[in-house]
């Protein structure tokens, strides 16, 4: 859908591209941290979900409307309140001498948080000519995944030295760097200024008329599969290995391994999916990768073959968060880009809700073989089905990487 071209300096670009290690490295941050600091305060596996799963789902309700919020008050500004809130937010974890108290704080962290990813993904996809979009969505998400390489190192590595309790400083820390890069960012387009009738009036109408597009139905469905399989993994693996007597500096260099391997696998993206022709395949087939990792789980945990789980993980997440956010950003008009984001996100969030949720208290009543293996087949079955689903229509989603898609 065409566009104006909007266009960076060099050194505009490269802050905007970082500004991609934000959201993806947050939410691997908080996802590490809170739950090993809930579990050693004495919370359950069924409660360490339930304060997942609530952040997760507060996010869920609001991602529409608070890509609305992204169109109206404009990228930049958004991203702004999000990291800002996010490292006040952050912090406040350190105080609370019971875990009940992160149930507390949990809904609005999500919330700052997915209001910052939103907004950082609705900023570079404005940016430059449509022809350039692959390569600038590429660039961002190197460094969304460099920023989830390095997030559960950081935080491994502090909790190993200072405690999980002040281990928490180090997202507030990470988020003030990210608002500190974003007061850098030149301001790009200001957002439509709706009142607030106008602006839920046209929300609605945005999402709606977006979800017809069957490209962006393929990439929800897609998303809320690979997010369901990073979701589980990322909270019950470091929980497992903590209880097998593995340290928590041990288990930050176990989880970096995702970000590692999706980091080298996001430029293989393209060239995979102009070889299969098919960016649907190339992005079932690297979420499925996940899928298989969470059914072996409980079979190579307990080994030093530990380290091929987060390496499969990864494969989906590098390979697949381009391709979608480039569907996504050819399927919408830039004065939509918000509310499109906002149901990714809104995928996102579901199964973030969803998997934590209904897979922790299956841990703990069935065992973790049970639970993990139901995650990965649960996942793979949703993959298959929306990959015919979609197949059958074919509506130029498979069109190979830099042609021009049909709308």
């Amino acid at each position: 859908m065409a566009t104006e071209d909007r266009r960076l300096s060099r050194r505009q670009l490269l802050l905007a591209y970082a500004i991609g290690g934000f959201g993806l490295s947050m939410n691997a941050q908080i996802v590490l941290l809170i739950p090993l600091q809930a579990r050693a305060m004495g919370a359950g596996f069924d409660q360490v979900g339930l304060i997942v799963g609530s952040g997760s789902l507060a996010a869920a309700l609001s991602s529409v409307a608070l890509g609305s919020l992204v169109d109206r008050l404009g990228p930049r500004t958004c991203y702004l309140l999000g990291t800002g809130s996010c490292a006040i937010l952050s912090a406040a974890y350190i105080v609370p001498s019971t875990f009940w108290w992160f149930l507390a704080l949990q809904p609005f962290l999500a919330l700052s948080r997915t209001l910052g990813w939103v907004a950082s993904q609705a900023y570079i996809s404005d940016v430059g000519a449509p022809s350039e979009r692959a390569t600038h969505a590429g660039r961002f998400s190197f460094c969304s995944n460099v920023g989830q390489l390095a997030g559960p190192l950081l935080a491994g590595t502090a909790a190993e030295t200072v405690g999980l309790r002040w281990g928490l400083a180090v997202p507030a820390a990470y988020a003030l760097v990210f608002f500190l890069l974003g007061l850098r960012l030149p301001n790009g387009h200001r957002g439509r200024g709706s009142g607030r009738a106008e602006a839920e009036q046209v929300e609605r109408a945005s999402a709606l008329e977006l979800l017809r597009e069957p490209g962006l139905r393929f990439v929800l469905v897609a998303t809320f599969a690979r997010i369901w399989v990073t979701i589980v993994f990322t909270t019950f693996l470091p929980i497992l290995l903590a209880e097998r007597g593995v340290g928590a500096g041990l288990i930050g260099v176990v989880m970096s391994l995702m970000g590692i391997v999706a980091t080298a696998a996001a430029p293989m993206a393209g060239p995979l999916s102009r070889w299969t022709g098919s960016e649907a395949l190339v992005a079932t087939a690297s979420v499925g990768c996940g899928a298989v990792a969470l059914v072996l789980t409980p079979v190579l945990a307990p080994t030093w073959l530990v380290f091929v789980l987060p390496c499969l993980v990864g494969i989906g997440v590098g390979l697949s968060l381009p391709l979608l956010m480039g569907v996504v950003a050819d399927s919408t008009p830039p004065s939509s880009l918000g509310v499109a984001m906002g149901l990714r996100s809104l995928a996102n969030q579901t199964a973030s809700t969803s998997g934590p949720v209904i897979i922790g208290p299956m841990i703990g009543a069935l065992g973790v073989a049970v639970g993990f293996a139901t995650a990965g087949v649960g996942a793979g079955c949703v993959l298959v089905a929306a990959y015919a689903a979609f197949a059958r229509g074919r509506h130029g989603f498979d069109a190979p990487a830099g042609q021009e898609k049909s709308r």
